[in-house]
């Protein structure tokens, strides 16, 4: 957990989107967003859409899914960078092909409204 004084930012790695106990743990430490770092290849964009969805909507905060883009070597990243806000609905989402700064604002009196 880190405190920015405007937040208080969770963090995950790749495949940490696949174990809901972890965003469950970093939820209860007081998380209002989650960034997580990954390298998704193309063919499994369905996996990075629905984990992220899915784990801002059962914690009922704001996701922040950075992934690459581009190739390295034989493996195509998928990109799709995005933002998910605590209802699971997708706010922001970046390009499957390029990079691109992705910005989403977060309003984090929803994290209190979704969870009542």
């Amino acid at each position: 957990m880190v405190d920015l004084g405007i937040a208080r930012v969770g963090l995950a790695i790749c495949y940490d989107h696949a174990i809901p106990e972890l965003f469950r743990t970093l939820s209860l430490k007081g998380a209002q967003i989650i960034f997580i770092l990954s390298a998704v290849p193309k063919g499994f964009e369905y996996l990075l859409n629905l984990r992220a969805r899915a784990r801002a909507q059962d914690n009922q905060l704001f996701i922040a899914h950075v992934n690459r883009v581009g190739k390295d070597g034989d493996i195509q990243f998928c990109g799709l960078s995005k933002m998910v806000n605590p209802k699971g609905e997708v706010i922001a989402e970046a390009s499957d092909t390029q990079e691109e700064a992705l910005i989403g604002a977060c309003e984090f009196d929803i994290i209190i409204k979704e969870r009542k």
